[in-house]
């Protein structure tokens, strides 16, 4: 999440999009939409979970740069491979919306400071709190959690690569949607599987991706992100995006029922097709 202090620029605009929400004049809040889920298509993900298995060296040099060094980048692989399958997909997912999260911000500052040294000091300047394997908290610059959440991430990727015996889903399923904020219509939608990586798709629309663990489904849904901007007078705080994206987990079985874990606003049930 970016967040920056400053004068509110015109350059605003470039985000081309509505008020959202606003509070009283003494702190006034817009919400943005970021991009347009309807843009990402069927086998992103699939690209997305082979980027993190397959080598690449100058990515994994600056991953371990993050980490601490080769050593700490080696304790980190241990640590996955010490953890359940579910676990792994559970902490895969999580950092996939971390490493999304760090590029909307970054994004999202490109768009408001068109000039690249005050863009580069915004970036220099923004903070993002990683969760350890260990459970405790670190604050980093942006682009170090960036690189640090992306080697973490990489590391759960390949020991659940790695793994035999996951469940096969791959067919066609009527879903049925319950609660709020839900990230698809009821309807018919297909799953397609690339060994643990799993993507729901409607017309060539991806819908979720997510990786099959040992005993349920952990994905994320393709859903509208946000960007909020807090006025006071002639500052602003910017707020990119606004929340971390829902993890949705559903127990494997005939009919795979998707629920929120953090949220808890939506639960979608997939049914086998007649």
């Amino acid at each position: 999440m970016a967040r920056w202090s400053g004068r509110v620029r015109a350059g605003l605009a470039v985000l081309g999009m509505g008020l959202i929400a606003a509070a009283p004049a003494a702190a006034q809040i817009e919400r943005y939409p970021l991009d347009n889920p309807a843009d990402v298509k069927a086998g992103t993900f699939f690209l997305e979970f082979s980027g993190l298995v397959v080598p690449n060296p100058s990515w994994e040099a600056e991953e371990a740069r993050a980490m601490g060094g080769a050593e700490a980048q080696a304790e980190i692989m241990t640590a996955a491979t010490a953890m359940s399958t579910d676990t792994l997909g559970l902490e895969l997912m999580r950092g996939l919306d971390a490493i999304r999260s760090a590029a909307l911000n970054i994004r999202t500052l490109r768009s408001l400071f068109k000039e690249d040294d005050v863009f580069h000091a915004q970036v220099a300047g923004a903070q993002q709190v990683v969760t350890m394997p260990d459970g405790t908290q670190r604050q980093l610059p942006l682009v170090t959690a960036w690189r640090l959440q992306r080697g973490m991430a990489r590391a759960a990727a390949r020991v659940l690569a790695g793994r035999p015996g996951a469940a096969q889903l791959a067919g066609s399923y009527t879903a049925q949607v319950e609660g709020a904020d839900c990230p698809l219509a009821a309807g018919p939608v297909s799953v397609a599987q690339q060994g643990r990586a799993v993507e729901v798709v409607r017309n060539g629309r991806l819908l979720f991706g997510g990786v099959v663990g040992e005993s349920e489904l952990v994905s994320l849904a393709n859903e509208q992100r946000f960007v909020s901007l807090v006025r006071a007078g002639e500052r602003a705080r910017i707020e990119a995006p606004d929340r971390p994206a829902e993890v949705y987990l559903g127990p494997l079985g005939r009919t795979l029922a998707l629920a929120g874990s953090k949220f808890k606003l939506c639960t979608v049930s997939l049914a086998p097709a007649p």
